[in-house]
């Protein structure tokens, strides 16, 4: 499929003068359409803020998928967001949404499809913005690259700034106001949704020795997928772990935690952006640009890296890890138990003193 993009995009390339307005200025108000085709729910939480941020200044219409539905339900209005889940609804919405007089188009993220859509659609909105669109440079009056930023916070910020708004790592203000009390000192989230991101399950049993030791409060929190995963050890588990089914149940679990543990994935990002203290396992790809909480200006977060050597799993095999406390990555071994535990009782010590 990789090729296929990559030819079409050379062909695309073509098009170009028919979608591009020279010369256009970037409306300071009115509408701005959005087509989101951002993978994981970690990428919409991101980017949420930066609707936040601007939703007084435009009136916003979105267009994205299912799965994000909860990152965004709450701060569009209803009848301004769009889930597709093919082509055909797309171009159904596309063709609705023509008629609108859209003064600025968003591609965040682009695909054949966008772009199809683009051309067909929407080529005569006058101003249009790209952020990760690498490849819509030729028709874009500006673009947000992520080859020239340090992270995906400098490049949603930039965004927000370029758009009037100010971006904020704190979001989700109706869930913060929910009544909910501080009563789990540490959500440890157990998996990843891949096994060879994950730190290894024997490394999470010593670390609930440690918590039982000490008297530490702890969840163990997981999806049904993730429960599935690590179902062979679960008798080895101090207590019984907590299915989270909802976006909701998640939200809730995390304000009601003054700590959580997790590796890189949305949770993460919905936690810091709730408030709560965070502790991240992060795999040593892209480590400084996918982990931008590193240097968390109040010390609410703490990161762990996996070691830099090669792993030697690859995810065709990850059934031959499901054996022996072997579910996991090697490259999370680096990290040890004792380390977490500590960081957890530096960020609980924080939580007394406040």
């Amino acid at each position: 499929m990789g090729w296929v993009k990559k030819y079409f995009f050379k062909i695309a390339k073509i098009s170009y003068p028919l979608i591009h307005i020279p010369n256009t200025k970037k409306p300071e108000k009115g509408k701005i359409l959005i087509i989101s085709e951002v993978g994981g729910l970690g990428d919409a939480i991101l980017f949420r803020r930066v609707l936040e941020a601007i939703k007084e200044k435009y009136d916003i219409y979105l267009i994205t998928r299912r799965y994000h539905l909860p990152a965004y339900e709450d701060i569009i209005k209803k009848e301004n967001l769009f889930i597709v889940t093919s082509t055909s609804q797309l171009f159904q919405v596309s063709k609705r949404l023509k008629k609108e007089g859209v003064d600025i188009l968003l591609l965040h993220g682009l695909s054949i499809i966008s772009f199809v859509t683009t051309f067909i659609f929407f080529r005569k909105i006058g101003y249009k913005i790209g952020i990760f669109a690498e490849q819509a440079k030729g028709f874009l009056n500006k673009s947000f690259i992520a080859e020239n930023y340090d992270n995906v916070l400098d490049i949603y910020a930039d965004l927000t700034s370029y758009l009037g708004g100010t971006y904020s790592l704190l979001s989700f203000d109706k869930y913060k106001h929910y009544p909910i009390q501080k009563t789990t000192q540490v959500s440890v989230y157990i998996g990843s949704g891949s096994l060879c991101k994950n730190w290894r399950i024997k490394n999470f049993i010593e670390l609930f020795k440690l918590f039982d030791g000490a008297g530490i409060k702890y969840a163990i929190i997981g999806s049904t997928q993730d429960l599935e995963i690590v179902k062979p050890f679960l008798n080895q588990f101090p207590i019984r772990p907590t299915v989270i089914d909802s976006f909701l149940e998640l939200t809730e679990s995390i304000l009601g935690s003054q700590v959580v543990i997790c590796h890189n994935t949305s949770i993460l990002h919905l936690a810091v952006a709730l408030g709560t203290k965070t502790i991240s396992f992060n795999s040593k790809s892209n480590y400084t640009w996918w982990n931008p909480y590193k240097n968390f200006p109040t010390k609410e977060h703490i990161a762990f890296k996996a070691s830099d050597r090669e792993c030697g799993y690859s995810q065709q095999f990850k059934s031959l890890l499901l054996h022996k406390n072997k579910c996991g990555c090697s490259l999370f071994d680096s990290i040890k138990p004792e380390m977490v535990f500590t960081a957890v009782n530096q960020l609980l010590s924080q939580s007394s003193e406040q």
